[in-house]
């Protein structure tokens, strides 16, 4: 399904900074097969060029009708493609047909098991392959506006074994967070409180105070006047409490409280709310409340503690009460037996009715002479009740109704006053970013747009959102299978991505994506112009259609700068970087399909080799091969006059996995080349290595590294080095090696390249999509490079800015 298409010389108003967030790295062992060669720098013609700049390295309303079609943006009509004549896949921009990757191989089923809706089975299909990418056992999604349902699905399994339903019950995870501040904005409205009430503190008139002691030496006023910081309704709301979880003084998952002796007499205290309450208050905040936001589980929880102090009430009990008025039904607490068990923390029937059970670590054994060399293990608190930051279960149904209701209390009575949800949405004062939490939520566009995600690790991801286009979504996630990793799936940009392509929704995609303008948008395909229409980034491009967009990019004065292959369930796809042409005199590429029974290279070779000494240089090569054939793609760019002695070489070299690839030293070594262009790939057991050596006999030879198997650790660390000296990322390319079953990167740096601003890595499908969609906003960088690698069946990203 093709979404607006917009003209290639439109005019972009939003023209903002990004604001890149962090992405998981994967963990992986050191160097494992690697090789260098090329020429030293010459230390004193270098000394006084200027040091290099830091490089970043992470792992880091109703569709609009029209005649004929849709109105995109700018105002064009677009018509929709015709996909009656095509069953097995959708027609790209250019008219072809587009195959979607085969996800066959996944275990369990997938389908929808609700009623099924024909304009809406190209959402499903996002949805879908997005739950067999992670391995996601269940889910539930619900759409609608303000507060009609339009579309509901639920798919795969539930915790049960039963069929999914959008009435089925996950965990929210953080979302929980939303109702805990709505819930306390409704005391607020009853009376109980005020935002800017002391909620812990040396006032008595704090709402959560300490137990008097006997013994006053110890718990005196004055050592409390000392050690406790006031702590305001307001802060914990707004995550702006002095907690900052980067220095351990948060919840670790979704249960563990580190305890420290020092601060906390654990024989003498009378009850468990009073040990988590001490442990905190005693402690030194982080940073000063009020002057900095920093996400933390604990404001909740003791809001969570608050609410119940005020009314008498179980926090369960009122929430239920607050929306009875909805029609939710019961919401549930998340069980904890599970959690407790992997800790190896077993309850027995007087601690169920514990706020939280204590696991103690003995010391350890002493040695000779009463000393010992392992220190003791600190004391950790598992708490039994969550269900107020990230502890609530509840259908995407329920979800749907309690979040509607913000939105519907903007212009009607509901469960909160206009006055109340408008306090949610306000900007705190210490944040002076475009997006910001509020009492609950996180806004953004200017307020027009807020939600909450949630997520725990190995089990959660949900996500409720209002966007400004008026549509709202619940989407719940769950049960991932054991043994996968959690990634950031960015269930937002999912949902953006879902609905732009179902024929229903499309005419909202230029507004759920905020001012990015598409070459086009399939359920695995799409492509983005940047801010200028400087370059155009197209991503998982099936390889039959490398030829079609070639033709028409060129035409329309574009350069292919880069690209990248990968293997997908048997199927190639290409990840390409377009720049405008600038000063090129002429451009070609060469794309070729060699049958894995028929591996002779020489022909292949000879052919590329015709093409350099008729005048052009290889530019960038991509390969990548299926179990029955090998593919690769050959940029040329016409040599210019300071070109006219550079000599280039083609070779295509088999080599053993256990080797460290001599074949290419030698020659390298015998004819005294740079290696300027390297590309990895497997055919059966087989190692094929494509390489470009150079040598430009007017030009003085510049240091050039290369590194065939390099890990992420490595590559890191070598890039970072790289970048000290002013040495820049000539090429790249991500590949699993079969031998070590490690992701490799091949790689070579060349003090002739631009330098690496910014290197990000192991982003799963749509927060790639999500940062490239900020990235095509902004004129202040761009990007050079797009690869894509499969690790364990799933689809990694990563990119790198100049």
């Amino acid at each position: 399904m093709t979404s607006s298409r917009h003209p290639i010389y439109a005019d972009h108003a939003d023209q903002s900074i990004i604001k890149e967030q962090p992405v998981n790295f994967i963990p992986v062992d050191d160097l494992t097969e690697s090789m260098q060669c090329g020429f030293e720098l010459d230390a004193k013609s270098h000394a006084g060029e200027a040091t290099s700049p830091c490089i970043s390295i992470r792992k880091m309303e109703e569709p609009i009708s029209g005649s004929d079609g849709q109105q995109d943006v700018y105002g064009s009509i677009v018509k929709e493609p015709d996909y009656s004549s095509s069953q097995d896949g959708q027609q790209d921009v250019y008219g072809s047909i587009v195959k979607e990757p085969d996800y066959s191989s996944s275990q369990g089923s997938y389908e929808p098991n609700e009623a099924r809706d024909e304009d809406m089975t190209l959402f499903d299909q996002v949805i879908i392959n997005t739950m067999r990418e992670h391995n996601i056992k269940g889910g539930s999604v619900i759409i609608g506006r303000e507060g009609k349902i339009l579309y509901r699905q639920g798919y795969g399994q539930d915790s049960a074994g039963l069929s999914a339903t959008s009435t089925s019950k996950f965990p929210i995870g953080d979302i929980s967070k939303v109702i805990t501040a709505m819930a306390v904005l409704k005391l607020k409205e009853l009376g109980y409180l005020e935002l800017s009430d002391e909620v812990m503190g040396n006032d008595q008139t704090s709402i959560l105070k300490l137990e008097q002691k006997k013994n006053k030496e110890k718990f005196d006023r004055r050592k409390r006047k000392a050690h406790v910081i006031s702590r305001s309704v307001q802060h914990l709301l707004q995550h702006t409490a002095g907690w900052d979880a980067a220095e351990e003084n948060d919840i670790i998952g979704t249960r563990k409280l580190k305890l420290s002796r020092k601060i906390t007499n654990l024989a003498k205290c009378s009850n468990a709310k009073e040990l988590v309450m001490r442990q905190m208050m005693f402690r030194p905040p982080d940073f000063q409340p009020g002057t900095k936001q920093v996400y933390c589980h604990l404001n909740y929880l003791f809001l969570g503690l608050m609410i119940e102090e005020l009314t008498g009430m179980s926090y369960m009990d009122f929430i239920t009460d607050m929306f009875h008025c909805l029609g939710v039904g019961s919401l549930e607490d998340v069980d904890y037996t599970e959690d407790l068990q992997k800790e190896d923390v077993y309850l027995d029937g007087l601690q169920n009715i514990k706020f939280c059970v204590l696991k103690k670590h003995e010391a350890p054994a002493k040695f000779l002479h009463g000393t010992t060399k392992d220190k003791r293990k600190e004391d950790e608190l598992f708490l039994l009740e969550t269900a107020a930051y990230c502890g609530l279960v509840a259908s995407a149904e329920q979800l749907f109704k309690i979040f509607s209701s913000v939105e519907l209390s903007l212009f009607q009575r509901s469960v909160l006053s206009k006055d109340s949800v408008t306090q949610m949405l306000e900007r705190p004062e210490c944040c002076p970013d475009k997006e910001w939490y509020g009492l609950g939520l996180k806004v953004s566009d200017n307020g027009e747009s807020w939600g909450h995600f949630g997520r725990i690790p190995e089990g959660t991801h949900s996500l409720a959102f209002r966007d400004q286009s008026g549509i709202t979504w619940t989407v719940l996630f769950s049960q991932v299978e054991s043994g996968s990793q959690t990634l950031d799936i960015e269930l937002g940009t999912m949902m953006r991505h879902a609905l732009s392509v179902t024929p229903r929704f499309s005419s909202y995609s230029s507004v759920l994506f905020k001012h990015v303008s598409f070459l086009g948008m399939e359920v695995s395909f799409y492509g983005m112009y940047s801010s200028h229409i400087d370059q155009v980034f197209e991503v998982f491009l099936p390889f039959y259609l490398i030829e079609n967009h070639y033709t028409t990019m060129k035409q329309e004065g574009y350069f292919m700068h880069h690209i990248d292959l990968v293997n997908m369930s048997e199927n190639i796809y290409a990840n390409i970087v377009w720049n405008k042409n600038e000063g090129i005199q002429d451009w070609l590429i060469r794309k070729n399909s060699i049958n894995s029974q028929e591996l002779r290279f020489g022909e292949e070779e000879r052919d590329v080799m015709q093409i350099i000494l008729s005048g052009f240089k290889v530019h960038t090569v991509a390969t990548c091969s299926t179990q029955s054939s090998f593919h690769s793609v050959i940029v040329f760019r016409k040599k210019t006059d300071v070109d006219t002695r550079l000599i280039q070489r083609f070779l295509i070299i088999v080599v053993e996995d256990c080797s460290p690839c001599n074949p290419l030293n030698r020659l390298v070594s015998d004819i005294s080349n740079m290696v300027v262009l390297l590309s990895v790939c497997y055919i059966g057991e087989i190692k094929l290595l494509t390489a470009v050596t150079e040598c430009d006999l007017n030009k003085r030879r510049v240091r050039t590294e290369f590194y065939i198997a390099s890990n992420l650790q490595a590559f890191s660390r070598n890039l970072l080095k790289a970048s000290e000296i002013r040495i820049g990322l000539q090429h790249v390319q991500f590949y699993k090696n079969k031998r070590t079953k490690e992701v490799c990167v091949c790689v070579v740096l060349s003090m002739s390249a631009k330098l690496t601003n910014t290197c990000v890595w192991g982003l799963t499908r749509y927060a790639f999509m999500q940062s490239l969609a900020n990235f095509v906003k902004s004129d202040s960088l761009a990007i050079d490079k797009i690869c894509t690698y499969v690790d364990e069946g799933k689809i990694y990203y990563a990119y790198f800015t100049t």
